[in-house]
């Protein structure tokens, strides 16, 4: 398998992907760019991903209670994510999703992500993975902050890209009936309310709710 470049645009052998694919030693980075091989050469694979398809299904939906992300994953969530897959085992991961960033440092003596809100008081940390990282990012007012190696913190001096991955969220009521307790998207859907000037009875009651937020920093409880 290390012989084989990760590029779901390369056509590999039908007794490849029958292999691997059905091999169950086989971790998650390597049978998501296997099924998203498979997913981007359908009208080449055609039999095979006939085949394979109901299994691909499966596998979207266990990655997503899971909560596993990479390029080849995030390949796969946007071709099979359907209303169907919204269950109360994959709910918050998928509201998670709707606010994913992939951020790529091209400065090696990076490690890590810090993200700072001003509504919270303490920081997200998120380690690079190699020379990249899926970060969600709720507020348009949340800093970037790099971690080196050495711990020295910096802002504007890295060389990095940030990609969108998915459609902007709106104001995820799809998710109201979920028991999802997150007070990130908590703080997205009253900053959300108040940029819309939306109005509702559940409005104050969020409102409430977001206070209530555990590290929620003085300065946004004042205001």
């Amino acid at each position: 398998m290390a012989s084989i470049k990760k590029d779901i645009k390369l056509r590999l052998p039908k007794i490849v992907l029958m292999y691997f694919t059905y091999d169950s030693g086989v971790n998650y980075p390597w049978k998501s760019y296997l099924y998203a091989n498979i997913v981007y050469n359908k009208e080449l694979y055609k039999e095979l991903y006939d085949s394979y398809k109901h299994i691909i299904e499966l596998y979207v939906y266990e990655q997503l209670k899971q909560e596993n992300i990479d390029s080849n994953l995030v390949y796969l969530y946007k071709k099979f994510i359907k209303p169907q897959l919204v269950k109360n085992d994959t709910a918050a991961f998928l509201a998670k999703l709707k606010f994913m960033y992939h951020i790529t440092c091209f400065d090696e003596d990076v490690k890590a992500v810090m993200v700072k809100y001003s509504q919270i008081q303490e920081p997200v940390i998120y380690e690079l993975t190699g020379k990249d990282t899926y970060i969600p990012l709720y507020t348009k007012e949340c800093s970037l902050v790099f971690i080196c190696n050495d711990g020295r913190k910096r802002k504007k001096t890295v060389d990095y890209e940030i990609e969108k991955i998915f459609e902007e969220p709106g104001d995820m009521s799809e998710y109201d009936q979920y028991d999802i307790d997150d007070k990130y998207i908590t703080i997205y859907k009253v900053e959300y309310y108040r940029r819309k000037h939306i109005y509702k009875m559940y409005t104050l009651e969020l409102y409430k709710l977001a206070l209530g937020v555990e590290g929620i920093s003085e300065q946004y409880r004042k205001n």
